[in-house]
């Protein structure tokens, strides 16, 4: 008993395996619309409606043209072979192409807007590198200006200390001129009461002279 279950498990699976490998892929052709019934029959009850470009999965197929579908969505039923193709119709495809090419229009405009926000980050990068340059030539001139001010500048504080050194040397020479002026107006004064001295001895000596002489005149002219 237990062998012949065992022999039944994989009868069955090897059906399952059977019938999932001759399941085939097709699509529902031009049609409005195909009608997914019940039993391969036109009295079959209508399970579902497929359109065109509906694509399905054939488990079998029968002899009198009807085939054993199952849906994406996993509903099963039977079909008339004849609304079936290989390929996908040219509608499906062509929706699909319409739908591919919205998918790349709309892609399109994505790359195109953000090429123009590249474009604007472009353009604002180099308004903002025109000016960064505008402010480096404004510093260099700004730089050129300091560092010539910085040499007159220098070149006033060489003259400053030149004129302060010839300031000092001339202040020396005021101060041994005044030395020497202040000597020589001592030596003038000196001269001026050495003068006055002898002025005043040289008239002690005439007021002492001068009586004795005419003392010695008049006794002269008396005798």
């Amino acid at each position: 008993m237990k062998h012949a279950l065992i022999g039944l498990v994989l009868l069955t699976t090897c059906t399952l395996s059977l019938a999932q490998s001759a399941e085939t892929t097709r699509y529902i052709t031009d049609e409005f619309r195909a009608d997914l019934r019940s039993i391969p029959s036109n009295r079959g009850k209508i399970i579902n409606y497929l359109r065109a470009g509906t694509q399905l999965s054939v488990l079998e197929e029968n002899d009198d043209g009807w085939s054993h579908i199952r849906t994406s969505r996993g509903t099963e039923g039977w079909l008339l072979s004849r609304y079936l193709v290989e390929q996908q119709v040219a509608k499906a495809r062509i929706v699909g192409v319409e739908q591919r090419n919205q998918q790349l229009q709309q892609q399109s405009s994505e790359f195109k807007q953000n090429l123009q926000d590249k474009d604007a980050e472009i353009k604002q990068l180099q308004d903002q590198l025109a000016q960064l340059e505008n402010r480096n030539t404004s510093t260099q001139r700004e730089l050129t200006e300091i560092k010539t001010i910085s040499a007159n500048h220098i070149a006033l504080n060489d003259q400053n200390q030149q004129l302060l050194t010839m300031k000092s040397e001339l202040e020396s020479e005021l101060d041994s001129l005044k030395a020497m002026n202040d000597k020589l107006e001592n030596d003038q004064r000196y001269r001026w009461f050495l003068y006055g001295a002898l002025a005043v001895c040289l008239g002690a000596a005439l007021a002492i002279i001068l009586p004795q002489l005419k003392r010695k005149r008049r006794f002269s002219e008396w005798g």
